[in-house]
């Protein structure tokens, strides 16, 4: 072999191992964050590592509380109260989505510390429109139109505010990063079964007094594609062989027990729904018992 040839052999080897490192980055460089609705699911894909500050807002001999609040999308800061009990971890952890109209401390004092007493970590949310975090939801029709000209749905951001709650969860020390679960209550509900549904990392989900939204079928096919993306039951068969449990007073006022059930039937094993004789709607003392009960094994 002359001289030409060995530089030429060299040239080659340089050139397939170019070749070969900028295959290799390619496709191991994380892409940029993406939001997509297709075929009226909704998805958020390459989220970033969550940035966010916590401050200690109360401890008592059980557990601590830390007021916490991050960055998200629509220049919002979402504030929430992570709640850790004073045990031995890794410890599992809900993130809650509470319903219209009720703050995360409302939710702290009521489902937040149920779900402390069974050893579970909490991180509960303001959702927009209320509490700390504040702003402005428009309506279902400005946010549809919002969508169809491109922009991003306040409908999907919370969905994506939940997303980052569970992203939060599983960078802090201590929790059990196998065991982190969604929780929704009445409204907050919906959105839960979607972050679910659309995240295998949430590996269970609890729904208190709720179901999927209600439309009427559209006849415009991108209407009927935006409601798909914004309605729990849209998703709720994705979550697989991860659990749901259903909690549901039998006269619920606001949220009818026949929607809670219409919700349970798309949705596939393993499966649990329990109810109370009340006509109370979201979580009530009376539920202490049954969600004991079917969180046993979670």
């Amino acid at each position: 072999m002359d001289r030409s040839d060995r530089k030429c052999m060299v040239l080659f080897a340089v050139i397939v191992a170019a070749s070969f490192a900028a295959s290799w980055l390619w496709l191991n460089t994380p892409g940029e964050e993406a939001y997509s609705v297709q075929n009226g699911l909704l998805s958020y894909t390459n989220r970033p590592p969550a940035q966010y500050s916590q401050s200690v807002w109360n401890e008592t001999e059980d557990r601590i509380i830390y007021r916490i609040w991050f960055p998200s999308h629509g220049d919002a800061t979402v504030y929430g109260l992570l709640a850790v009990p004073k045990m031995d971890g890794p410890l599992p952890a809900f993130f809650i989505l509470p319903g219209a109209t009720v703050t995360k401390e409302g939710e702290q004092a009521t489902l937040g510390d149920a779900l402390n007493e069974l050893g579970f970590v909490t991180l509960i949310l303001d959702q927009r429109g209320h509490g700390e975090t504040g702003g402005i939801v428009p309506a279902f029709e400005m946010d549809y139109q919002l969508w169809l000209q491109g922009g991003e749905a306040t409908q999907h951001m919370f969905v994506y505010d939940g997303l980052r709650a569970s992203d939060i969860l599983h960078q802090l020390p201590g929790i059990d990063r196998s065991r982190i679960y969604a929780a929704g209550e009445s409204m907050g509900g919906n959105y839960a079964m979607i972050a679910a549904g659309t995240e295998s990392h949430i590996r269970g989900l609890l729904l208190i007094s709720s179901s999927g939204f209600k439309f009427e079928p559209q006849a415009d096919p991108k209407a009927a594609e935006f409601l798909k993306s914004i309605v729990g039951d849209s998703y709720i068969g994705m979550l697989s062989s991860r659990p749901l449990l259903m909690l549901h007073s039998e006269n619920d006022t606001v949220v009818p027990y026949s929607h809670a059930l219409e919700t349970f039937q798309k949705a596939g094993q393993p499966k649990t729904i329990l109810t109370i004789n009340s006509s109370s709607h979201s979580y009530s003392p009376e539920m202490r018992e049954i969600l004991e009960q079917g969180l046993s094994d979670w």
